[in-house]
């Protein structure tokens, strides 16, 4: 139920931002930016605003942990923390390209 609303929340925004010109805000990670393919090149930029970094939860602590033990304090911290936050960066990031005619900016601050 829930996937219907927003599949028809997202067709009326394509729709609306076809005609004018907008920022639309979105969380990293989110619904709107895994997930949804944002066809005809309707979208011309996206602005990422810092590093989605997971919350320190059981399961992150775990798995820093891991790598920790694996490959050491920095790498272990790279590989369980940060690389899992630039990957979601990323998949964010390609968003705005979806097709071989589509074109956009990206800027990451």
């Amino acid at each position: 139920m829930e996937e219907c609303r927003c599949a028809r929340n997202i067709a009326g925004f394509a729709g609306h931002i076809q005609c004018s010109e907008g920022a639309v805000p979105a969380v990293q990670g989110g619904g709107l930016s895994e997930g949804i393919d944002y066809e005809g090149n309707i979208l011309s930029a996206i602005a990422i605003v810092g590093l989605p970094l997971a919350p320190p939860n059981l399961e992150v602590k775990a798995l820093v942990g891991h790598f920790i033990s694996k490959f050491g304090e920095e790498r272990g911290n790279l590989y369980g923390y940060t690389a899992p936050a630039l990957n979601t960066v990323v998949q964010g990031a390609g968003r705005i390209v979806r097709g071989e005619k589509d074109r956009g900016g990206l800027s990451c601050s």
